[in-house]
C-alpha cells in the first residue's frame, strides 16, 4: 500500500488494490494466463476481483486475518473458493501466543507501561495471550469483552463495559479486531489514554482517528482531543503496534510456522484451481498438515532450547479448532 501523507489509510488501500488490478490485467495481455491464485490479508484484494474482465480465468483464494474471514463470510460481492487460514486452530491458538508476546514486548520496549493500569479490549486469542505475557511481567490487567456479561460471576478482572474500562485504565490495548470505541459514550470519559492495537490492520481505533488533526506520519502517534477532560494518543498511528516496516516483529523460529501453514493454503487454493467446479465456498486448513507441522515445530524449538508454549498432546485439540461453522475439509495435500 502506498501511503499518501493526509490521506486515510482506506483511501491508500482503495487506490493500491486499484493500481494491482490494472498490473494484473496488463499482464493478462501478454501472458493470457488461465489460473490465478490470491493470497490476501483483509479481504480487499478478493473482494474487487475485476470478473468481467478475467471471466475465462480460474481463481482460488487463501485468507489468513480475522477481519478478512469476517468481511468473506458476510460479503455482497462474488467470491472465488477461499482457504480459510484465520480460523485455524495454529492460527488462533498458536499464533495468538506469538503475537501477544511481541505486542507486550514492545510497549514495553517503549516504557509504555510505566506506571500505567492497563485494560484489554477483547479476550480473544490474541487479547488472552497479551493478558498472559501482561502477567509474566507482573502486571495484572483489566478487560473488558461481551463474553463476560455482568453478573456475580463476572471474572474479577472483567469489567462491564467499555466506557467503564476506559476510565479505570490509563493504556488500553484493543484486540478485537473491529472498530471497538465506534458509538461509545465519551462524555462519560474523563483522563488521559493511550491507545495500542494488536489487530491486523487499521481498524482498532479508526472511528477515533477521524477526530485527529491531519495526520502527517502515518506511523506516528495520533493525539485525539475529544473534550476538555478528555484525550487520546493512538500509538504507531493506529496500526497494531509491534508491526514496524523494517523487519518482522515475531522471531524467525516462531512465524516459520505461519508461513508454513500459509504455503499449506497456497497449496490447498492449486489443488482447488484443479477441481472441476469453483464455486464460493470456504476451506479449512488442512488439518494433518497443520499437526505433522506442529510436530516437527515443537522439535526444532525443543532442539534449540525453547519452550514451545504447547505440547504434542495438545495438537489433536490445537487442529480439531474451527472458528467458522461450515468451513469444508479438503482432501490433505500432505506428502512425506
Amino acid at each position: 500500500v502506498h501511503i499518501e501523507p493526509g490521506l486515510p489509510y482506506e483511501f491508500a488501500v482503495q487506490k493500491s488494490v486499484t493500481f494491482l488490478w490494472q498490473k494484473v490485467l496488463e499482464d493478462r495481455k501478454h501472458t493470457r494466463f488461465k489460473n490465478l491464485l490470491i493470497i490476501d490479508d483483509g479481504a480487499d484484494i478478493l473482494q474487487t476481483i475485476p470478473w468481467d474482465s478475467l471471466s475465462d480465468v480460474r481463481i482460488a483464494g487463501v485468507q489468513q486475518t480475522a477481519r478478512g474471514t469476517t468481511r468473506i463470510t458476510n460479503s455482497p460481492f462474488k467470491l472465488p473458493p477461499v482457504v480459510n487460514i484465520a480460523s485455524s486452530g495454529v492460527k488462533k491458538i498458536v499464533e495468538s501466543k506469538f503475537i501477544g508476546r511481541s505486542v507486550v514486548e514492545t510497549v514495553a520496549s517503549q516504557h509504555a507501561l510505566e506506571g500505567k493500569r492497563v485494560g484489554i479490549l477483547g479476550m480473544g486469542g490474541i487479547g488472552t495471550a497479551v493478558d498472559a505475557s501482561l502477567i509474566e511481567k507482573g502486571v495484572h490487567a483489566l478487560f473488558y469483552d461481551p463474553k463476560f456479561p455482568p453478573g456475580s460471576d463476572m471474572p474479577k478482572r472483567a469489567r462491564a463495559s467499555i466506557d467503564t474500562l476506559l476510565n479505570e485504565c490509563d493504556l488500553i490495548i484493543g484486540t478485537t479486531g473491529v472498530d471497538t470505541l465506534m458509538g461509545i459514550p465519551f462524555e462519560r470519559i474523563s483522563g488521559h489514554k493511550v491507545l495500542v492495537s494488536a489487530s491486523s490492520q487499521n481498524i482498532e481505533f479508526g472511528s477515533l482517528i477521524k477526530f485527529a488533526d491531519q495526520i502527517t506520519d502515518p506511523f506516528g502517534t495520533v493525539s485525539v482531543r475529544l473534550h476538555e477532560n478528555l484525550t487520546f494518543d493512538i500509538l504507531n498511528g493506529g496500526y497494531p503496534v509491534n508491526f514496524n516496516r523494517i523487519k518482522d516483529s515475531t522471531p524467525d523460529e516462531d512465524i516459520v510456522l505461519t508461513r508454513a501453514m500459509l504455503y499449506t493454503g497456497a497449496m490447498q487454493a492449486a489443488t482447488l484451481l484443479k477441481s472441476n467446479t469453483l464455486e464460493h465456498k470456504i476451506y479449512a486448513l488442512d488439518k494433518i498438515a497443520q499437526a505433522k507441522m506442529l510436530e516437527r515445530w515443537i522439535d526444532d524449538k525443543l532442539k534449540r532450547g525453547q519452550d514451545p508454549g504447547i505440547t504434542k498432546a495438545e495438537i489433536p485439540d490445537i487442529v480439531a479448532y474451527k472458528s467458522i461453522e461450515g468451513a469444508i475439509d479438503m482432501p490433505t495435500v500432505w506428502h512425506e
